[in-house]
């Protein structure tokens, strides 16, 4: 059985490559070569341990499945590997 875990990104900066492999595979247009988006860069800025942005990794047996991020004015947002689904949620 294999195990699911949730960890601080700031935590695990040995997830970052993939997240940002992830993150450029997930959004093309912006992450990928001709975007405006640094995928290396916003991560970074997720990295926190107390302050908002703050970046929460699913792992399964220490691979990144996904990441959610809590931004002041931005609930969530959730990229999952296995689905490529992006959800949002602002209040």
């Amino acid at each position: 059985m294999s195990n699911l875990d949730l960890a601080l990104l700031a935590n695990h900066p040995e997830l970052l490559p993939v997240l940002r492999e992830m993150f450029e595979c997930g959004w093309p247009e912006y992450y990928g070569a001709r975007g405006r988006g640094n995928a290396e860069e916003d991560l970074l800025e997720y990295s926190n341990h107390n302050t908002l942005p703050i970046g929460v990794v699913a792992m399964q047996d220490g691979s990144a499945l996904g990441i959610a991020v809590l931004k002041a004015g931005l609930v969530a947002a959730w990229y999952s590997l296995s689905t490529g689904v992006v959800e949002l949620a602002q209040h």
